[in-house]
């Protein structure tokens, strides 16, 4: 059972798992009255699902709104701690004068440090219309529009979008496409959508997925910022990684080659411990964080 109160029904909302305190959280959407003629009201309330031993609902309250939207996304900063929510569509008229709805072109962070929650806008306006998803590893927003277009700002300077050079064929123009950025591959991934058929003919759903790679080269610092040692073991903590990023631990003793000795996931900020104990006094070893794939390597 789910104890405390429920968020009213609705569709088009976002959903984002807060890490650190082990909840999520759920924000904006539209209502429906049920009525046949009823055009839906966009939301911009905030709830948060607590996942602990008893599943626990509860409304927050934060400091300014991102306004009402349903059909967006939220995603997860963990370098920041904070929510961000961008793109969506807002309910701008109420039944009785007929639907109109509104693009919303921001994007916002709230962030979840401490008891006060605060919105807080995020750079200038998208170019285009479309989804955004966070590429951590170079710390900024990536944007697919419907137009087949990628455009990218780094979140340590919110000034301006910037268009991504595109290689290959891009996608069809399509609404409603799935998107994943997918880290160990580094790559924006695009599938299905509704395509607009040439000479306003209609339209149709398609199920073809794309692939847009980016150089390989993440911009991730991964950084054995820690080691200590002693005359039995080694404890190494390595920073810079993907938030909950499953890694393989490799070792080499002397000039061997290396092996795989644990499998671990990082934290919510990216950070990773390992303690190896056993070793042997005045030898020399060599440490390697690799994806499981072999993609990535990061020495210690």
């Amino acid at each position: 059972p789910v104890a405390g109160p429920v968020p009213p029904q609705r569709t088009g909302y976002s959903l984002m798992w807060d890490p650190l305190r082990d909840r999520v959280l759920l924000f904006g959407g539209v209502h429906f009255s049920h009525r046949s003629d009823d055009c839906g009201l966009s939301q911009d309330d905030l709830w948060a699902l607590s996942l602990g031993d008893t599943l626990h609902w509860s409304q927050l309250s934060p400091v300014g709104s991102p306004g009402p939207r349903d059909d967006h996304r939220a995603c997860y900063d963990a370098r920041r701690d904070r929510m961000i929510v961008s793109g969506g569509e807002r309910q701008l008229q109420p039944m009785s004068l007929g639907c109109a709805r509104s693009l919303q072109m921001d994007a916002w962070g709230l962030s979840l440090r401490g008891d006060s929650l605060m919105w807080m806008k995020l750079g200038p306006d998208m170019p285009r219309h479309g989804s955004v998803l966070l590429d951590s590893g170079r710390d900024r927003l990536l944007l697919w529009s419907g137009d087949s277009t990628a455009w990218a700002m780094p979140l340590s300077d919110l000034r301006e979008w910037q268009r991504i050079p595109l290689a290959g064929t891009p996608p069809t123009p399509r609404l409603d496409s799935g998107l994943l950025f997918d880290p160990v591959g580094d790559q924006l991934l695009v599938f299905a959508g509704f395509v607009d058929f040439p000479g306003g003919a209609g339209g149709a759903f398609t199920a073809d997925a794309y692939a847009l790679r980016f150089s390989g080269a993440t911009g991730t610092q991964v950084t054995a910022d820690r080691i200590e040692a002693t005359a039995d073991q080694v404890t190494i903590h390595w920073t810079g990684l993907t938030p909950i990023q499953s890694v393989e631990v490799r070792r080499a003793e002397g000039d061997a080659s290396v092996t795989t000795i644990a499998t671990l996931r990082s934290d919510a900020l990216g950070r990773l411990s390992f303690v190896d104990r056993g070793l042997l006094a005045a030898h020399r070893y060599r440490y390697l964080l690799a994806s499981p794939s072999g993609s990535h390597e990061f020495g210690a």
